[in-house]
């Protein structure tokens, strides 16, 4: 395969990114996608494109070391959370914790709150200041709820 960026077939892995217009994927050789900011360096992967309500892509392994880097904190952030919002935005959260699998429910909140973080290039603490400041549960849950 060629990579949509050097028109390059390398010897090494070519692996699917996100388009730069957010609309499907192309073929990249790894230092290309580094270098147009659609793979990571660290981890010398691609990033995934996440449906978030910003929307944005990142590196899937960058996201699980914020979460295992905040790991001692998720239950104090779960509460926080849950005690700050309306009952009708605690309700979409816990709606979409019942009805989806994957982790303890705190892990899952944590989850969502790094991968907001790590799409839109922010810290976890300001997606969970933003999250307490307009009161909504629209950073936690897919955009179903």
């Amino acid at each position: 395969m060629i990579c949509v960026f050097c028109k390059k077939d390398p010897l090494g892995v070519i692996v699917p990114v996100p388009k730069l217009d957010g609309n499907g994927q192309d073929m990249s050789c790894i230092p290309c996608a580094v270098e147009q900011g659609l793979g990571c360096a660290q981890h010398q992967e691609a990033h995934r494109w996440f449906a978030t309500r910003k929307g944005g892509h990142a590196c899937k392994s960058c996201i699980q070391d914020m979460v295992l880097e905040n790991i001692a904190r998720e239950r104090e952030i779960f509460v926080q959370i849950i005690s700050s919002l309306s009952p009708n935005e605690t309700t979409r959260i816990t709606e979409w914790l019942c009805e989806t699998t994957g982790g303890r429910d705190e892990t899952r909140v944590l989850d969502a709150l790094c991968m907001e973080a790590m799409t839109q290039g922010r810290t976890l603490q300001e997606v969970l200041e933003e999250v307490l400041t307009t009161q909504s549960a629209d950073l936690i849950v897919p955009l179903a709820y």
